[in-house]
């Protein structure tokens, strides 16, 4: 938050360390969907020229956090982190030597499933290191020219459209992510929903579908007929490869190959 002192900044992310560390806190996302910029105070100008762009072309952006309290800072930011498709960090040595951004960094990469991290270096000739360059992944996209944002904008909007297919403002997720009432929902689009009462009674989530491995691991969570073991058997190989998205899942080709 730009009115922070480093003795806040430090605050606020002790603040959220303490609320990542409690079990009984849960990051939960809502149907609102957005992307969130994570960025150093000192890079709003960067961070501020690339949301303009991402609106530009048709994203819902949130742009740093701004409270008028410590408390307030944690709660937005769980919220804003939980609640967001992608988190763009914008990355610079300011944002390494920040404990803000790194708690940022940490609970989008770490506490928040459904949510891709992407990073952009807005610093000319920075180079990551220490943590933030542990966090970075190979693929990386340069900021730090404002010439050249809009650029940088719709690369970005092709990479978050190539590994999202978005409908209705949904995302595309792992079947190992879903919890049990999403994998009842999935058995619903497959019509396969007689057995949706008893997965969830043995708190069958997408974790457990992914470690089957053949028709008779599905039979021993009493997917009795073969024929909805194979059909059930594909969809979760498929799913976990490509991913689905939520409420959009249909019914399954019966005479597909099992290989």
């Amino acid at each position: 938050a730009e009115y922070m002192g480093e003795d806040d900044a430090h605050i606020c992310a002790g603040f959220l360390q303490l609320r990542l560390s409690n079990k009984s806190m849960a990051l939960s996302p809502s149907e609102s969907k957005h992307i969130f910029i994570s960025h150093a105070p000192s890079d709003v100008t960067a961070a501020t020229e690339l949301a303009t762009q991402l609106t530009a072309i048709g994203y819902v952006v949130q742009c740093g956090i701004q409270a008028d309290s410590a408390a307030a800072f944690v709660d937005q930011t769980l919220t804003a982190i939980a609640d967001a498709v992608v988190v763009i960090v914008c990355a610079s040595l300011a944002y390494k030597e920040s404990s803000i951004c790194r708690m940022q960094s940490h609970i989008a990469t770490h506490h928040a499933k459904t949510t891709k991290v992407i990073h952009v270096i807005v610093e000319e000739h920075y180079r990551p290191s220490g943590w933030l360059s542990r966090a970075m992944t190979s693929l990386w996209y340069p900021a730090w020219d404002i010439a050249q944002m809009p650029l940088t904008a719709q690369s970005l909007a092709k990479h978050i459209q190539d590994q999202y297919a978005k409908t209705g403002g949904k995302m595309r997720r792992l079947l190992s992510d879903l919890n049990v009432e999403e994998v009842t929902a999935v058995l619903e689009g497959l019509r396969l929903d007689k057995y949706a009462q008893l997965f969830a009674e043995n708190c069958v989530d997408g974790a457990t579908l992914v470690e089957c491995k053949d028709e008779e691991d599905l039979v021993s969570l009493g997917v009795a007929l073969k024929p909805h073991a194979r059909k059930l058997l594909r969809a979760i190989r498929t799913y976990e490869k490509e991913g689905l998205i939520l409420g959009s899942v249909s019914d399954v080709d019966d005479t597909a190959s099992t290989s």
